[in-house]
C-alpha cells in the first residue's frame, strides 16, 4: 500500500513544488489535481511534463491519482459537467477526461478521478444518467485502451451522491462494457 498526499492542499504552490513539499514529509505517492494551478492539461507540453516526470523520479514519489473533478481553469468545482443541457459545455468535460487520461498514463498513473455529473439543476434524474452515460462511453476507450482507471466520485448535491446510487451506476456501466 502506498500512502499518497493531494496537491489540492499546495494550490499556492506550483505543482513541482507541491511535489517537492509532499516528498519532504516523506509520503511515497501523490495525488495530483488535474487542474490549474497543477496538472490542467492544455497548460502542459511534453517537455514540461517529463520535468513533471524527472522530479517524481528523483523523489520515487508515485502517482496515486490525477483528479480530474474540478475544472476552475474553464469553469468551477463541478461545471462543466458531464449532464449539462448544452452539448458544448459536456463536450469540454469530455476533452478534459480523455486529456487527462493521456496525461495520467504519461505519469504511468493508473487512476483518474471524475465527478458524477452535476448538479441537477432540473434535469430529470433518469435523462441525466443517460446523459452520463453517453457522455462516458465516449471517454472508455481511450481509458481502456491506456489501461488507466476512471474513478467516479459520488458528492453531495450531484448525480450520484450515496453508496446505493454509486451502486445502480455501477450496475448499469458493467452491462454497457459487457456489451462492447
Amino acid at each position: 500500500m502506498i500512502f499518497g498526499y493531494s496537491t489540492n492542499a499546495w494550490v499556492n504552490y506550483t505543482l513541482a513544488e507541491a511535489i517537492e513539499r509532499i516528498a519532504e514529509l516523506g509520503f511515497k505517492g501523490v495525488e495530483i489535481m488535474g487542474d490549474r494551478p497543477h496538472l490542467y492539461p492544455p497548460d502542459f507540453d511534453e517537455k514540461e511534463l517529463g520535468e513533471i516526470k524527472a522530479i517524481l523520479d528523483k523523489r520515487r514519489l508515485k502517482v496515486t491519482n490525477i483528479n480530474s473533478f474540478t475544472l476552475f481553469a474553464v469553469g468551477d468545482t463541478c461545471l462543466p459537467s458531464w449532464i449539462e443541457p448544452d452539448p458544448k459545455r459536456r463536450e469540454i468535460r469530455v476533452q478534459h477526461t480523455i486529456n487527462s487520461l493521456k496525461m495520467a498514463n504519461a505519469l504511468n498513473c493508473r487512476n483518474i478521478s471524475i465527478p458524477p455529473g452535476g448538479p441537477l439543476d432540473g434535469t430529470a434524474p433518469d435523462e441525466a444518467m443517460a446523459l452520463f452515460h453517453e457522455e462516458l462511453a465516449r471517454v472508455i476507450p481511450t481509458a481502456e485502451s491506456l489501461g488507466v482507471k476512471l474513478l467516479v466520485e459520488p458528492e453531495p448535491d450531484l448525480m450520484i451522491e450515496t453508496t446505493s446510487q454509486f451502486l445502480d451506476f455501477i450496475k448499469d456501466i458493467q452491462s454497457l462494457i459487457r456489451t462492447k
